[in-house]
């Protein structure tokens, strides 16, 4: 399960929760996606992407 989320900034990473994750805007999170600067992390492991989003969505809906 996601645990946590890596996006890349000027100076590094920052890490955020599954929560603030869904709390940023949705052009805002579209825009990191499709620019290639999030890494989704299940136990300090990449999850793909594809199947980390299918994640949160279920995360979101409980």
């Amino acid at each position: 399960m996601i645990d946590q989320i890596a996006i890349r900034r000027k100076f590094g990473f920052e890490l955020v929760e599954c929560r603030e994750w869904n709390d940023l805007p949705r052009e805002e999170r579209l825009g990191l996606l499709t620019e290639g600067r999030v890494e989704f992390l299940a136990d300090g492991e990449t999850v793909e992407v594809r199947e980390a989003l299918m994640q949160l969505q279920t995360l979101a809906a409980a």
